[in-house]
């Protein structure tokens, strides 16, 4: 139910759905990193992600970020 609100609000209808927009629109800082070493680093107000992965895959990783954000399922560092 809480992704779809945040779609409704958020989304601008585009394909593909961009969600670094989506996230700073709801307030979390998203940061693109060449040298990370993971995919995605998330805590309560960021995402960190990997720009050296496929747009799809940076896409879903700050996609997946989001939700956990959103429905706190990340840490608060």
């Amino acid at each position: 139910m809480k992704a779809k609100q945040i779609m409704d609000k958020y989304w601008d209808l585009n394909i593909p759905v961009n969600p670094v927009q989506i996230a700073q629109a709801v307030g979390i800082k998203v940061i693109s990193e060449s040298n990370l070493g993971y995919i995605a680093i998330t805590t309560a107000d960021s995402i960190r992600y990997s720009n050296r992965e496929s747009l799809m895959r940076q896409r879903f990783a700050v996609a997946h970020a989001l939700g956990n954000i959103i429905l706190g399922n990340c840490s608060t560092e």
